[in-house]
């Protein structure tokens, strides 16, 4: 969000004008979504490769949706998005791996939902993590994924370091 001059863009809707649910590109599983998607931009900009429509959907240009296939990175599905005023391809990225690899015990900190929250459908899941930090031995080569309960995008060092030597823009890295 940081990038001067940046595009925002609005979240999917179908070809009825019916916004696309969310949840379900945080949830890391296959997807089957047969209507075709546009978008608005909220706040008119420069397009980066890597955006985050409303409510966290990962929005990637032609340019990322390439190199993520030329180095044959699994467990993602590319769903095609029409940019409304934008001429050029835009994709919806879904992360299929969901891995539970939090480390709790170097994590800053971390809080999970209570009866006492008032949530019982939640009891058990992450309410707060801070300063996430991930067990590499639990992620099993996975190289693009979901973190299991916290659903944070998490790219391999490897992907990183190509995304940054093709100048992809919109990305910050943190390590976990």
């Amino acid at each position: 969000m940081g990038t001067r001059g940046r595009w925002l863009l609005d979240g999917p809707v179908d070809e009825q004008g019916k916004k696309i649910d969310p949840e379900q590109f945080l949830a890391g599983r296959s997807l089957e979504l047969a209507e075709k998607m546009s978008c608005l931009q909220l706040v008119p900009g420069h397009p980066l490769d890597f955006s985050e429509a409303a409510l966290g959907i990962p929005m990637v240009s032609q340019r990322l949706k390439e190199l993520l296939e030329r180095l044959s990175v699994e467990a993602v599905q590319f769903f095609p998005v029409r940019v409304v005023s934008h001429d050029a391809p835009w994709f919806a990225l879904n992360a299929t791996r969901l891995v539970e690899c939090i480390d709790e015990s170097r994590c800053l900190r971390v809080e999970h939902w209570t009866q006492a929250d008032g949530a019982p459908e939640r009891v058990g899941e992450y309410r707060v993590v801070e300063r996430m930090r991930i067990d590499p031995s639990r992620v099993s080569g996975a190289r693009l994924f979901r973190t299991w309960g916290w659903p944070v995008l998490v790219v391999s060092e490897d992907l990183k370091h190509a995304m940054e030597k093709e100048g992809i823009t919109g990305t910050k890295f943190s390590e976990v």
